[in-house]
C-alpha cells in the first residue's frame, strides 16, 4: 500500500509544523491578534493529523488489504475560506496580501480510499481550527527551515 498524495497536513502533534498555512495563520493570530493571507483565491486539499492517522490505521487494520495508491484529505478550501473561518472561530482579524509569485490550485480525489476501505475524514475546517486554536498556546514554533 502506498499513499499517492496527502493533502497539506495540519493540526496539533508532538512536533507541530508552524510553517504550514492553517497552523501558521492561527499561530500568528494567537501571537499578534492578527494574521495575513496571500493568494486568497487558491484552493488546496488539507489533511488533519488525526484524519491522517485514522486513514493509515483504517487501511492497516482492514480485513482485505489491497496494495495500491491512495489520496487522502480532510477537505478542500480556498485560502480566503480558511482566513474567514479562522477569523469567525477565533476573532482574530486578517489582512490579504497579494503575492507576485505564481500560484496554482490543486485538490485531491479520495473516492478510491472511500470505496475500497469505507474511510471518510472526520474533521472539517471549523473543527480543525477549534482543535488547533485550543492547543496552539502549548506549542513551540517549529518551522521546517529551522531544523
Amino acid at each position: 500500500m502506498l499513499f499517492r498524495s496527502f493533502g497539506t497536513i495540519c493540526g496539533i502533534s508532538p512536533n507541530t509544523r508552524t510553517d504550514l498555512a492553517i497552523n501558521n495563520m492561527i499561530l500568528n493570530g494567537f501571537n499578534r491578534g492578527k494574521f495575513w493571507v496571500s493568494n486568497p483565491h487558491i484552493k488546496r486539499s488539507f489533511l488533519a493529523v488525526s484524519d491522517c492517522v485514522d486513514a493509515i490505521d483504517n487501511i492497516i487494520s482492514g480485513k482485505s488489504f489491497t496494495s495500491g495508491l491512495y489520496n487522502v484529505k480532510s477537505f478542500d478550501c480556498s485560502m480566503k475560506e480558511i482566513a474567514e473561518s479562522i477569523s469567525k472561530v477565533t476573532n482574530y482579524s486578517y489582512d490579504i496580501v497579494e503575492s507576485e509569485q505564481t500560484s496554482y490550485d490543486f485538490t485531491l480525489n479520495i473516492s478510491k480510499i472511500n470505496s475500497e476501505y469505507g474511510w471518510h475524514p472526520k474533521l472539517d475546517l471549523k473543527s480543525l481550527i477549534r482543535e488547533i486554536h485550543s492547543n496552539i498556546g502549548h506549542i513551540d514554533e517549529c518551522r521546517r527551515d529551522s531544523f
